[in-house]
């Protein structure tokens, strides 16, 4: 029977410790993600324009949004959020959002809202992408 060192068992037990919180934390981030958000929608983008809009009217109120990116990375300047009872919420975003990430947690202000649609400004990653991206805006339920 081989021995292994203390080093070894050591780093094994590292390794599985960290293991086993990962695989918690990420069932539970999804469980969460997938109770308290809904999506309100998307929009291609093409790059060949600088700004776009989603519509999100009827799809109930919301306290905050997050704006998820597929397929390739968006460099966002500015979003507005504009709320069915006319209000304007500017949010400055200023920020590259990678494929399959999404941006901070972005908290809408008051009570809970009902948003009519949102307008994006934003441009490629490094002076322009290539293909299509997809952006995704999701909403927390209040």
């Amino acid at each position: 029977m081989s021995r292994m060192s203390g080093r070894t068992r050591s780093f094994i037990a590292l390794t599985v410790v960290l293991a086993a919180l990962s695989f918690v934390f990420s069932v539970q981030a999804g469980t969460d993600w997938a109770k308290d958000w809904r999506k309100l929608g998307s929009v291609p983008v093409n790059f060949s324009s600088d700004r776009d809009e989603i519509r999100c009217a009827g799809k109930g109120f919301v306290r905050q949004i997050v704006v998820e990116v597929r397929k390739t990375a968006v460099n966002f300047d500015d979003m507005n959020v504009h709320l069915v009872n006319g209000t304007v919420v500017d949010v400055p975003l200023r920020a590259v959002v990678r494929a399959g990430e999404r941006s901070r947690i972005i908290d809408l202000p008051g009570e809970a809202r009902l948003i009519k649609k949102i307008v994006f400004r934003y441009r490629g990653v490094g002076g322009g992408s290539k293909g299509r991206a997809e952006v995704v805006v999701w909403g927390n339920k209040p």
